[in-house]
């Protein structure tokens, strides 16, 4: 009487539609989404950070902008934030050291040390971005499907 078929996860449903020919190139190579963090981890990173600071200047001879790229490379990961603020950040950096060297031609406008310790902060966010996209690349989920090109074509 009743037809009561059981439910099928979207995975299972992708790699049947992919058997059958009828596949969609959004549901086949989409990428996981991320879940929101609860506010336990929130605090708990923030009690972190404040800890690893408060520990950093007090027990080690680095200078404060070494604590703030060490925090910022704790926060990128355990925070979940994108490679992009990284690499955002060095490219406003490359702006700002345009903009300096730009200056230079007159005798009142001395910036070298300036450019210098921006140019590192640059090296850094960058650094830090790659590495961050390296860890993006190996945790998100790959799926390979043989007999499938990229382009979701079916091959022969």
């Amino acid at each position: 009487m009743f037809d009561i078929k059981p439910r099928q996860s979207k995975k299972f449903q992708n790699v049947e539609n992919i058997k059958k020919g009828n596949f969609d190139n959004k549901a086949v190579f989409q990428k996981k989404e991320k879940m929101p963090l609860s506010s336990t981890r929130k605090n708990i990173g923030l009690g972190v950070i404040l800890i690893a600071m408060i520990g950093m200047f007090v027990f080690t001879d680095l200078t404060s902008v070494d604590i703030f790229f060490w925090l910022f490379f704790f926060a990128m990961f355990w925070y979940r934030l994108d490679s992009r603020i990284s690499i955002g950040g060095a490219l406003v950096g490359l702006v700002v050291i345009m903009f300096l060297s730009a200056g230079q031609g007159f005798k009142w406008w001395q910036a070298d040390d300036l450019m210098e310790q921006i140019a590192v902060g640059v090296y850094f966010f960058l650094v830090i971005g790659v590495l961050k996209q390296i860890w993006e690349y190996k945790t998100e989920s790959k799926v390979y499907k043989p007999g499938i090109r990229q382009s979701g074509v079916k091959s022969s």
